[in-house]
């Protein structure tokens, strides 16, 4: 796994935020503090008003994995996308053969420049995990979702795991066949969780803005302070 933003992402910065309408802060790997703030919503209020449909929704009673094969009946393709070598069944080997974190995931947080997570362990990790949106009828559905606890509390981490493919659709191919009330409720919804106030280029990857948006939805679910997006 590697660390990485898109292009249109702006340089790292090295500052938690403070205030929920500022952008998120983004280290490499795209740690991020999550204000600890009051959202003024209920933290269990996971799907908006007219998001209802039941594929958005992710089932909250869970069944432990029993090794990497598990993962695959969660895949929304599974005889495509289970292939050696690519990223569905290596996210799942690496994350099964860990004892805890990744290496390469555990050492973005010992090295963060934030000392309050650079003691993070995994507590739980959900593989294939979705998150409602705002538009349209599917979820973000994350590789995985970790939840890690620190000195500075639990911080909510969605990972995209890649290997030999490439970043999902361009948001502006995403706009083409996408209906515009869909395109339009989608992207403000997204841009009020990450904290974007401009125009977003349709050169960014759609799958970096959705996967990120599902990182603070869950901070503040499970009131963790920090959350992370990591490839």
């Amino acid at each position: 796994m590697r660390g990485g933003v898109s292009s249109y992402l702006p340089p790292p910065v090295r500052y938690f935020a403070k205030n929920p309408k500022r952008p998120v802060g983004r280290q490499w790997g795209a740690i991020a503090g999550q204000p600890r703030i009051d959202t003024g919503t209920p933290p269990c209020k996971l799907l908006r008003k007219g998001t209802g449909n039941q594929t958005m929704k992710q089932k909250r009673i869970l069944i432990p994995t029993e090794g990497p094969e598990s993962w695959k009946r969660l895949l929304a393709e599974p005889e495509k996308h289970w292939q050696p070598g690519f990223s569905a069944m290596s996210t799942a080997f690496s994350w099964e053969n860990a004892n805890g974190l990744p290496k390469e995931i555990a050492a973005l947080f010992v090295h963060a420049e934030e000392p309050a997570i650079q003691d993070a362990t995994l507590a739980i990790a959900i593989p294939e995990y979705k998150v409602g949106l705002a538009g349209g009828t599917r979820p973000s559905q994350n590789d995985v979702f970790a939840v890690l606890a620190s000195s500075g509390g639990l911080i909510t981490v969605m990972v995209e795991g890649k290997a030999r493919e490439n970043f999902d659709n361009l948001l502006g191919d995403w706009k083409k066949r996408t209906s515009p009330q869909g395109v339009k409720a989608r992207l403000a919804d997204i841009a009020e969780h990450i904290g974007l106030s401009s125009q977003i280029p349709d050169e960014i990857r759609y799958q970096l803005l959705h996967r990120t948006a599902s990182a603070v939805i869950e901070a503040r679910r499970f009131r963790a302070p920090f959350a992370a997006m990591i490839v």
